[in-house]
């Protein structure tokens, strides 16, 4: 038949579950502390990305704004350049209708003589 249990072992056995119990309480209160701090230490991240995000906002506004200005900017620069490149053609074309005039007349006088 089994022995009966010795209750000195029992108390023993008991005293130890118990010793291992409060162990193990204070291991789970440092890691809550633990999980806190990491918890607070993200709040802090997510509130400096969430800064960081909406500068980009303001910055992604802000490059947009300036690239608008800067393409208006080229065009009207574009459009001046056509209409300088188109008077300089204009000249061209009549200082060209002139000098074969000249080259005309120039041969006309050389006939003459």
């Amino acid at each position: 038949m089994s022995k009966p249990i010795d209750q000195e072992v029992i108390l023993q056995a008991i005293l130890e579950s118990s010793s291992q119990i409060k162990e193990l309480t204070v291991q789970v209160s440092k890691l809550s502390s633990r999980i806190d701090d990491v918890s607070n230490r993200l709040d802090g991240v997510s509130n400096r990305l969430d800064g960081v995000s909406n500068r980009l906002d303001q910055l992604e506004i802000k490059v947009d704004g300036n690239h608008k200005e800067t393409m208006d900017r080229l065009d009207a620069v574009e459009n001046r350049l056509n209409d300088a490149i188109h008077d300089v053609d204009v000249k061209f074309t009549i200082l060209h209708g002139e000098l074969f005039n000249v080259k005309a007349d120039v041969v006309k006088l050389q006939q003459a003589e």
